[in-house]
């Protein structure tokens, strides 16, 4: 069995080639396994393909950096929001993901404890879907930069939940980038006390 938490990678190039819809359903269900506080499951996903996924592109090209805030400026200044454009135009499939119980809609007021718990568990759903798809030779790339159409986005695909991220999945070359990671001497804070 091949290592998926060593061949898992953030993909940026695509190939053109269609992603079996069974192969779509097999990572859902797999984001659907993930833990959630109280089982709560507040994770929603809204599958774009083909002409719908076209409108979406189109709708982020148009759209995007309308009103930028702060750390969409800092992005762009890495052409951030040109490349996940067209990252998002190559993928077979953009999956965009929602949280449904967001808490100023559920309680009329902020909690963050509560949000940080959902969208923890939605984190963790997310990826349980960028590992089923590597299992698959799917490639996948874990999309935040989405967030200066938010509004736009989450009025069109569920008005009742809070976007959190979209996730790009298509076949790729062959090509493995090498990753960069830190050692885990440099992510344990008290690694001496081990």
């Amino acid at each position: 069995m091949k290592d998926i938490f060593e061949d898992r990678q953030s993909n940026r190039v695509f190939i053109k080639k269609e992603i079996p819809k069974q192969y779509l359903l097999e990572i859902i269900n797999a984001a659907s396994k993930a833990p959630s506080p109280k089982n709560r499951q507040p994770w929603r996903f809204y599958i774009l393909r083909d002409d719908d996924k076209s409108d979406f592109t189109e709708l982020f090209r148009i759209n995007r950096s309308r009103k930028p805030t702060l750390s969409q400026r800092k992005l762009n200044e890495f052409n951030s929001e040109e490349s996940t454009y067209k990252i998002m135009k190559d993928a077979d499939t953009l999956i965009l993901v929602f949280n449904i119980f967001p808490s100023e809609k559920i309680f009329k007021s902020k909690d963050s404890l509560f949000d940080i718990a959902n969208i923890q568990s939605i984190g963790a759903s997310i990826e349980n879907m960028l590992l089923k798809a590597t299992e698959l030779d799917i490639g996948s790339l874990w999309i935040c930069d989405i967030f200066s159409c938010y509004d736009l986005i989450n009025e069109k695909y569920f008005k009742e939940g809070q976007l959190i991220a979209a996730v790009a999945l298509g076949y790729t070359s062959d090509i493995k980038l090498q990753k960069n990671r830190k050692s885990l001497y440099e992510t344990i804070l008290n690694i001496q006390e081990l």
